[in-house]
């Protein structure tokens, strides 16, 4: 397996215009406010859903379909982004997040959905309880908390959710970008 071969893939919400330009301003004058910590480009919002980190590139067919599965008889649902908090939160904090609101429990059945799909697709999934969150930044420990206590974080707009996506993580040297490789649709179930 060469490294060619690979890519760091990840499905997550994706979030449309609306809400990044929402983000942004908040983005922008936080990074003003904070510039020691290393701020999320608001155009990379996203909530993970699973996290693959390496992964050939072959596989990606089967992401598809195990996704598609997941996502059967899945009606869309509305989801708010409001409050923040910050990982991990026993220790030194290094990473400040923004929490889901509103159907919290969509989002994690939705989740648990994508997880058996893919673990008896033979993928490994993470046995950690899952916490549905966007993260906004990283940084130092000191900073992270400055920020936390002192941000004024207005909370994003609802939004409809109506798609998950495949996401690759590419670095640059202004750190992480990502890619949308395919998105998935949320399928209701049929009328009856």
């Amino acid at each position: 397996m060469t490294r060619e071969s690979l890519q760091r893939l990840f499905l997550a919400l994706p979030f449309e215009r609306e809400t990044i330009e929402a983000a942004a301003a908040f983005l922008k004058k936080s990074q003003e406010n904070f510039p020691q910590l290393r701020w999320v480009h608001p155009a990379d919002l996203h909530l993970t859903l699973h996290y693959f980190g390496l992964t050939e590139i072959s596989r990606v067919p089967l992401i598809g379909e195990c996704t598609r599965l997941a996502l059967q008889g899945q009606s869309p649902f509305l989801l708010q982004i409001s409050g923040l908090g910050v990982f991990p939160e026993d220790r030194a904090p290094r990473i400040l997040w923004a929490d889901v609101a509103g159907q919290r429990p969509a989002v994690s059945a939705l989740q648990q959905r994508l997880c058996a799909s893919l673990r008896d697709a033979g993928f490994e999934v993470s046995a950690e309880t899952f916490r549905p969150h966007v993260t906004l930044a990283r940084g130092a420990p000191d900073e992270i908390q400055r920020a936390l206590v002192s941000s004024g974080f207005p909370g994003l707009p609802s939004r409809k959710i109506s798609s998950i996506a495949l996401f690759e993580s590419r670095p640059s040297d202004k750190g992480q970008r990502y890619e949308i490789l395919e998105t998935f649709a949320l399928a209701p179930p049929p009328p009856q």
